[in-house]
């Protein structure tokens, strides 16, 4: 690009534009974005703090290929050109040292510039024939109104074809929103200056620096890309010595950069804002009530936003209030904060611990207390409030807060910071040095004031419950659990905001142990009611996904087929949207998902659902999940019909049988599945043995008459049928005929085909009808699985008599055993859509033995001439003449079975 020397009388620096160091890094992501920005909008705004490398950025650019020839013409501002005369003679001796036209060259800036000048100057930018980028480059320096007035004089002016380039160090004084919206405006901010990692990179190889990944990755965290501080980096390594070591230590502590950051950064400003800077620097973010609270001024939220607009390394997080600092000039501000009064430095962390903690914000609290030094103060602070999140998702940040507190093991003083190392190492997943801890705090508990005994006690009793749910014990989690909830109840309401949650997590952990042994009702109530505690305001959704995801499982466990299954998606679909389905809190409404699947008879599905279940690790965390995990890969086995994936499946479930005896409810599903498994290998003698096992270990657990969980009487009834035994199998299901959902219709499958088997034919079409509507309702398909050749008959002989729940026998049969298919609806043959009456299928159960009507009467009860009105029905209806036609029809249209 050609420079024309600039006219008399005007200095050549400020008109021309710079030219790149030497080391300068070649940008071509940058570049190309000036191009684009320059071509889209009339008018570009280029904004950043000192050293972000604005100039050197667009004086590059206009150095290389810009796709359309332009001519740049380069004007450097300093605060006298606030003079509109000033400002206009910069202008314009920026555009003469740059263009030859006879216009340009022939203007003349009057004493007091007026519209006259401006519209001249625009008729003369008007006839040149090649665009022209005019840069105004350190705008900033024009501090008045005046300067805003000349600015937008010459935006205005500037036709079409031309374009105006801003550089500042804030947002120049012109109605950029308006522009926003009109697409006037384009815009290159601090984030896309900022060097990327190869960028800087290349520039440390530019300066002879060849540094190991950890020390580039430290000094991109120490930077952030900030131009300056990558310079400023560079030139602070000493050749001689070790340069990463150098660069691994660098930050705002530097002398070169306190250096800097003092006189280009902060030295500009008034003492108000070097004030709140100050005071504010003690935390990680700031926002105007945290501000106020640190500083005692009630404008320090204008303050912040000052600083922002004037770009100084202080950035707003978009649409929350808060504001940050550059990790350089934080660090360079906590040096000097720390050399000064260190009164002032404990008393601001502890303004900001009390504000955080009222804020509900108990991770930074505790983190502003163990700042200020008072480790006592630490650790009280964090029992009343933070202890409570070792039980959500933030337990590993609170685990490497609480790691910060010493503690010794024998002074009974250290209570509270021995407890706070116990939910350090339970964080860390440390289990042994967790129960030592404890037991070394439950030591000083006594000598403590209260309210803070009651406090330590709930959390001391809440994470030996919690631990306890790790190693698997039922019946000590149980224990701790209803500890911990007393101990809360007594702690004053004004003591601790966390209370709610306290009792949240406790009933969650009570409500676990009870699911644990088997009481699911109980449980489910208990978890029920701590879902409803838990959210946003308490412990968060993914700690409520947890809770209602073991609802969810034990609705599932116990045939709430279309309920569980409902949780359970809902439980998925917000994990999905808020991105944390793969989380722990995950697993249980994964787990509810593939058993509801199973016995949905959607196998494959359920499948996957189970691998999703395992992907979470919640087994980690909660062996019990393990174990069922286990037990639905092998019922899932079971269902396809994988005997020996099944054998071996089952052989997982008794390692977390043996390794945790107290997981009653698994042992008692583990029995229950050994039982199914013998029956469906054809062995009902090895599966009544199995049962009786069961039974003993039952008894022995606390149930004196053996009976057990419905699952156990469900099984026993079909072993009761499976050994030839109709009318015990009825009994044992008795009870469970009303209890709802899947249980329902597997009990009153149960009683159908024992009263088949006993001949009860109408009682068993009714029996069967019950079964098939509570299966249908909620979608219980597997458990008329795998029945048997019988059952086929049956499910056919019941669309054909009652003609109900249709769809739903042709999806059982669809993925049963029986013979053929089964057809209904307007394309059915019309022989089947003839009703028989319960009698006369009755009748035509005994035509295919050797019975006369004299004994088919008999046992049925009824007289010979009622049995051959029957028949004469019968061979009507089916078409035939003769009884052994009929049995033949029979048999074709499924209404008896097939002897071969």
């Amino acid at each position: 690009m050609t420079l024309h020397a600039s006219p008399v009388g005007f200095h050549d620096a400020r008109s021309s534009t710079p030219i790149p160091a030497e080391d300068a890094v070649d940008r071509p992501r940058l570049a190309r974005r000036i191009d684009v920005a320059v071509r889209s909008a009339p008018l570009v705004v280029v904004v950043g703090p000192s050293g972000t490398g604005k100039t050197s950025a667009v004086a590059m650019w206009s150095a290389g290929p810009t796709g359309e020839r332009v001519q740049v013409c380069w004007a450097s501002m300093d605060a006298a050109d606030a003079d509109p005369r000033r400002f206009w003679l910069t202008v314009v001796g920026a555009l003469q040292g740059a263009l030859d036209a006879p216009g340009v060259q022939g203007l003349a800036v009057p004493a007091r510039p007026g519209q006259d000048f401006v519209d001249r100057l625009g008729s003369v930018l008007v006839a040149l024939s090649t665009p022209v980028v005019l840069v105004l480059d350190d705008l900033h320096e024009l501090d008045d109104d005046r300067a805003r007035v000349s600015v937008e004089q010459l935006r205005k002016a500037l036709p079409r074809q031309h374009r105006l380039l801003l550089i500042s160090r804030h947002d120049p004084p012109l109605r950029l929103q308006r522009m926003r919206l009109a697409g006037t405006l384009a815009e290159i901010r601090t984030a896309e200056l900022a060097f990327t990692r190869a960028e800087a990179v290349e520039l440390l190889d530019a300066a002879g620096l060849d540094l190991p990944a950890e020390a580039v990755n430290h000094l991109m965290a120490t930077t952030e890309g900030w131009a300056a501080g990558l310079r400023l980096a560079i030139a602070a390594v000493d050749l001689d010595r070790d340069p990463a070591t150098v660069v691994r230590r660098f930050g705002g502590r530097t002398p070169l950069a306190t250096a800097y950051l003092l006189e280009e950064v902060v030295g500009g400003l008034g003492a108000d804002q070097v004030e709140v800077l100050l005071r504010t620097s003690v935390v990680d973010r700031v926002c105007a009530p945290l501000a106020y609270a640190l500083t005692d001024r009630p404008d320090a939220g204008e303050v912040l936003q000052r600083l922002v607009s004037d770009q100084v390394l202080v950035s707003a997080l978009e649409d929350t209030g808060w504001y940050r600092y550059h990790p350089m000039l934080l660090d360079m501000l906590r040096a000097r904060l720390t050399s000064g009064d260190p009164t002032l430095f404990t008393d601001l962390h502890r303004r900001a611990q009390r504000w955080f903690e009222d804020a509900g914000e108990w991770l930074e609290a505790l983190a502003q207390s163990v700042r200020a030094g008072d480790e006592q103060l630490a650790a009280q602070l964090a029992l009343r409030s933070a202890a409570v999140l070792a039980f959500t998702p933030e337990r590993a940040r609170l685990t490497q807060a609480l790691l910060a507190l010493s503690a010794s093991p024998a002074h009974p003083d250290d209570a509270e910071r021995q407890l706070c190392r116990a939910l350090a190492h339970y964080g860390n997943g440390d289990d042994e040095a967790t129960l030592t801890w404890l037991r070394w705090a439950e030591h000083g508990l006594d000598v403590l004031p209260e309210p803070r005994r009651q406090i330590a006690t709930a959390e001391l009793q809440m994470l030996l419950a919690a631990q306890s749910r790790r190693l698997g014990d039922p019946g000590r989690m149980r224990t701790a659990a209803l500890a911990a909830l007393t101990a809360a109840e007594a702690v004053p309401a004004d003591a601790s905001p966390v209370l709610p949650q306290l009792r949240v997590v406790a009933m969650s952990l009570l409500g676990a142990a009870e699911l644990w042994l088997g009481h699911q009702g109980q449980a489910e109530e208990l978890l029920r009611s701590s879902t409803l505690e838990t959210g946003d305001g308490v412990l968060g959704p993914s700690a409520a996904a947890y809770h209602e995801g073991l609802v969810a499982l034990s609705e599932s466990l116990r045939g709430q087929v279309r309920c569980g299954r409902r949780r359970a998606d809902g439980i998925l679909e917000a994990a999905r949207v808020s991105g944390w389905s793969q989380a722990q809190e995950s697993g249980a409404a994964w787990l509810a998902r593939a058993v509801t699947g199973l016995q949905s008879a959607e196998v494959h599905d359920a499948e996957r659902c189970l691998a999703l279940a395992r992907r979470t690790r919640i087994e980690l965390r909660d062996p019990f999940l393990g174990a069922v995990m286990d037990l639905v890969e092998t019922r899932s086995a079971l269902a396809g019909g994988d005997l020996r994936r099944a054998r071996r499946t089952l052989v997982a479930v008794d390692r977390w049988v043996l390794e945790h005896p107290g997981l009653t409810l698994v042992s008692v599903m583990r029995g229950c599945l050994g039982v199914e498994i013998e029956l469906a290998a054809g062995l009902p003698e090895v599966a009544a043995a199995v049962l009786t096992d069961l039974d003993t270990r039952l008894t022995v657990a606390g149930d004196a008459d053996g009976s057990g969980p419905d699952r156990v009487q469900l099984v026993r009834g079909h072993v009761h049928l499976a050994t030839g035994r109709p009318r015990w199998a009825q009994e044992v299901v008795e009870p469970f005929l009303r209890a709802g959902g899947a249980v329902s219709a597997e009990a009153w499958l149960i009683t159908a085909l024992a009263q088949d088997r006993l001949r009860q034919d109408a009682s068993a079409m009714e029996s069967l009808s019950r079964a098939l509507g509570y299966g249908e309702v909620e979608g219980a398909v597997q458990c008329f699985l795998h029945r048997g050749e019988r059952l086929a008959l049956l499910l056919r002989r019941h669309v054909a008599v009652l003609g109900g729940h249709e769809a739903f026998v042709v999806r059982v049969l669809a993925q049963g055993e029986g013979p053929g298919e089964l057809t209904v609806g307007p394309s059915a043959d019309p022989a089947r859509s003839v009703v028989f009456t319960e009698r006369e299928l009755s009748v035509l159960a005994y035509l295919p033995t050797l019975s006369t009507n004299v004994e088919i009467g008999a046992q049925l009860n009824i007289s010979v001439n009622t049995v051959k009105q029957h028949l004469k029905s019968i061979n009507r209806k089916l078409e035939v003449g003769t009884r052994r036609e009929a049995v033949r029809a029979a048999r074709r249209r499924g209404l008896l079975s097939d002897p071969s």
